[in-house]
């Protein structure tokens, strides 16, 4: 086996039984069974595809991710309440027509279960983990959250998380 750093651009041998032990491909590796044509396509078991072309290190984030993020239990949510995925673009024109018309502002007591609790405002929330996370929080329970986002399928998503995890002290716009 030869092994290369690509920082000191020098090669070394290393006997096989020195060699790092391979990771698994994916979950189906883990599995027991052969791993996947690393030119194909991975696919996990709730549907998702990755198109990322290093699928060790796809592997390796998408592990880290259900890490932080699996406690919230969104997947739950998401197979229960039938939300799928979002595919939106990763950056939207802020000053776009479509976004410079005013919205009217919403019932405030229609949204929040006690409206007189401290508002949190997380401007750019994206998917809205974040304030899942601090809504659920015990420390911040006690609190009102209100995360904003331009991009309005991650809003009804993070709107449905927030009703299938049942926070009424968290509403997304």
């Amino acid at each position: 086996i030869t092994m290369s750093s690509s920082s000191a651009e020098s090669s070394q041998q290393v006997p096989p039984s020195a060699a790092p032990a391979q990771e698994p491909a994916g979950p189906a590796a883990s599995e027991g069974q052969p791993a996947a044509d690393p030119s194909q396509k991975r696919k996990r078991s709730d549907g998702y595809t990755s198109t990322r072309s290093d699928k060790a290190k796809a592997y390796k984030i998408d592990q880290a991710f259900r890490e932080v993020f699996g406690p919230l239990g969104l997947e739950e949510v998401a197979n229960k309440e039938k939300i799928g995925k979002t595919k939106t673009r990763n950056h939207v024109n802020p000053l776009a027509s479509k976004f410079q018309t005013p919205i009217s502002p919403p019932s405030w007591a229609e949204i929040y279960k006690d409206v007189s609790r401290p508002l949190w405002i997380d401007i750019g929330c994206a998917q809205g983990r974040f304030g899942i996370q601090m809504a659920g929080h015990p420390k911040w329970k006690s609190h009102n959250h209100l995360g904003l986002e331009i991009r309005a399928p991650h809003v009804e998503r993070a709107n449905a998380w927030a009703k299938g995890k049942g926070l009424d002290n968290l509403h997304y716009i």
